[in-house]
């Protein structure tokens, strides 16, 4: 018994150390960026798009870093969807469950007057098997409904008209006073999301001529159509 209790405890003790590698898929509620790092100060790397499909591999209090096959980054979890997934095993019905093994010992005392001892263990009783449900398989359980995020306020910008190229979004409160050079004088037209409102400038630093929109564009005024240098989301 001492032995048995031992081997438990041991048992215990490695599963309490042992550390579970984590990985689950998920999908993007709303456009949303992806970030060198986990938080709103590092820089933008890509977006993901409504409904795109990824991998996540960890998190880290509201950010989870992602893979899509072709890159990754940090997104916000507020804006990730997990999949189901199943639980942990539990007996079906009908499965015998056996009892753990327990010790007993006994004293009989015989015809002739001397006591006898005995002492064993018992062997694990077997459960008779609950009766099931009925005849064939339980249906499955309906999935819960999920929450709806609340939409997001943002503005994505594209490098060819009709909202299609390369393209990278801001959320509000964000803006680039100083578009990189990959981007400056590139933007053709912008998608204006949840309620936000964006001003774009032919300057850097919000000089120039200057535009504020509430609504999306399909296709930029002349003025400002692969002239812009600096925007803002609000």
């Amino acid at each position: 018994m001492r032995l048995f209790r031992l081997v438990v405890a041991a048992g215990l003790t490695i599963l309490a150390g042992a550390t579970a590698a984590f990985a689950a898929p998920a999908t993007a509620t709303s456009n949303v960026n992806l970030r060198s790092g986990p938080g709103t100060n590092y820089a933008v790397v890509g977006t993901l798009r409504t409904g795109q499909n990824v991998e996540v591999i960890e998190c880290q209090d509201s950010w989870c870093f992602i893979e899509d096959g072709n890159r990754s980054g940090w997104a916000s979890s507020a804006y990730l969807q997990r999949f189901n997934s199943g639980g942990p095993s539990r007996p079906q019905p009908g499965q015998p469950v056996p009892s753990d093994p327990s010790l007993n010992f006994g004293i009989t005392i015989g015809p002739d007057g001397k006591p006898s001892i005995n002492f064993g263990i018992n062997q694990p009783q077997v459960q008779p098997p609950r009766p099931g449900p009925g005849p064939g398989p339980r249906p499955p359980r309906p999935p819960r409904p999920q929450p709806v995020p609340p939409p997001v306020a943002e503005a994505c910008f594209y490098a060819e008209p009709n909202y299609r190229g390369a393209s990278f979004c801001l959320e509000e409160g964000e803006s680039m006073a100083r578009l990189p050079r990959n981007w400056n004088d590139r933007i053709r037209s912008v998608e204006v999301l949840g309620g936000a409102t964006v001003d774009i400038c032919g300057d850097a630093n919000f000089y120039g001529v200057c535009q504020t929109l509430e609504s999306s564009r399909s296709r930029l005024a002349n003025q400002l159509d692969r002239r812009i240098s600096s925007l803002e989301v609000y």
